[in-house]
């Protein structure tokens, strides 16, 4: 069962599929939205707090694809778990070398999709704190490179 309260956007062209999906997550407890159009789904990502995002891999517009791209290149931190009626290996791998957490095939079985949505959720705040350890560890090798060119600086000064 998911932890409720979690933020998780569908974004689907076909409004019957987006709502029963948005209907199934928002069953267990979460607050999920539900978005037809691709470039409303971007928008809501730059402005939300989501941390998964259903996706639809062919919309009219802006497609899923070019969506998991954008995410890649603003290293976005949603989890993005893409439904789509594609199937083969050449359709999959390309999905989950952009970065995409998963993939499910439509039509969606229910306990696969609330499965896959619970790993994500878990994984979301795990690399949360992997992100904070790197900038931690980033902050302090800034500070102790800056040590060393000021110990350097003074030797050289007081030698």
């Amino acid at each position: 069962m998911l932890v409720p309260n979690h933020k998780i956007l569908v974004d689907d062209d076909d409004p019957v599929h987006g709502a029963s999906v948005r209907e199934v997550l928002a069953a267990h407890g979460d607050d999920t939205h539900f978005t037809e159009q691709s470039q409303e789904g971007l928008e809501r990502l730059r402005q939300g707090n989501y941390q998964v995002l259903i996706l639809d891999l062919n919309m009219p517009g802006t497609s899923g694809m070019n969506i998991l791209e954008e995410l890649a290149a603003t290293k976005a931190k949603v989890k993005t778990i893409v439904l789509s009626g594609e199937s083969t290996l050449d359709s999959v791998t390309p999905i989950l070398r952009l970065g995409a957490y998963d993939f499910l095939q439509k039509p969606f079985e229910t306990q696969l999709l609330l499965t896959s949505v619970t790993h994500a959720l878990d994984h979301y705040p795990l690399e949360e704190g992997n992100r904070s350890m790197a900038a931690a560890a980033e902050a302090s090798s800034r500070v102790a490179r800056v040590s060393r060119q000021l110990a350097t600086r003074y030797y050289l000064h007081v030698g």
